[in-house]
């Protein structure tokens, strides 16, 4: 008898058919059932909503049919930053943060601007 292959061994099937047959393990119990039992035992049911808690990394999503079930594991403690606002102060852009508030940051463009030297364009 050859030995037990992994799920991650087994070759890739890119076209089910209602005649193939799929292990089931329920309740202990492993059995047989066809895609067109499994298709008939789901119906017609999709996604119409969820959210998502950044507290603990947990998105619950909710079908057509009231069921809701939660996928957790995404990336929790970050803050979304990025530049909001930038405006010119004298020879200066001035940048603005969500996260870091007004003029963040900014560039002197002085050495660009007392150059002269412009190419291309009118």
């Amino acid at each position: 008898m050859k030995a037990p292959k992994r799920i991650t061994a087994l070759p890739t099937v890119t076209t089910i058919k209602n005649v193939d047959w799929f292990a089931l393990v329920q309740d202990g119990v492993t059995s047989k059932v066809s895609f067109s039992d499994l298709d008939e035992a789901l119906g017609d049911e999709w996604i119409t909503g969820g959210t998502y808690n950044p507290t603990d990394g947990c998105a619950t999503f909710t079908s057509n049919s009231a069921h809701t079930f939660v996928v957790c594991g995404f990336l929790t403690g970050y803050t979304d930053a990025y530049t909001y606002t930038a405006t010119t102060s004298g020879n200066s852009i001035v940048f603005d943060s969500t996260l870091f508030g007004t003029n963040y940051y900014n560039v002197d463009l002085t050495p660009i601007l007392s150059a002269n030297t412009f190419t291309g364009g009118y």
